[in-house]
């Protein structure tokens, strides 16, 4: 998706604030990026492991 894009659904999503919802953008990230991250890489490493801390925190929130 490209920025003007994301800020629009972004913009969206806090005018009409139904549930909870958070949009983080991860400048170079790449579909799938969480899943196919190369370890060694420090930045995809960066984005995968914040990927997973947001996933979490999701999940302990809504289903804990």
């Amino acid at each position: 998706m490209k920025g003007p894009l994301i800020r629009q659904m972004k913009e969206i999503l806090e005018v009409k604030k139904k549930g909870d919802n958070e949009v983080v953008v991860m400048p170079g990230a790449k579909h799938g990026f969480a899943v196919r991250a190369v370890p060694d890489d420090g930045v995809q490493r960066g984005w995968a492991d914040k990927a997973e801390t947001q996933a979490i925190d999701w999940f302990t929130k809504y289903l804990a």
